[in-house]
């Protein structure tokens, strides 16, 4: 589990979540990708 890298830049807290050594999920193109948790059975929602 983690956050997004690419989001985490755009909404300006890259530099916080780092500092809280959160682990950053980039594995799509910078975003984190949801087919590990898909392919896991996990269900992904959309709000």
């Amino acid at each position: 589990m983690g956050v997004c890298k690419a989001c985490s830049k755009v909404m300006g807290v890259y530099e916080d979540n780092e500092k809280l050594g959160l682990t950053f999920l980039d594995d799509m193109k910078g975003h984190a990708g949801m087919e590990k948790y898909i392919s896991q059975g996990y269900q992904v929602l959309v709000f």
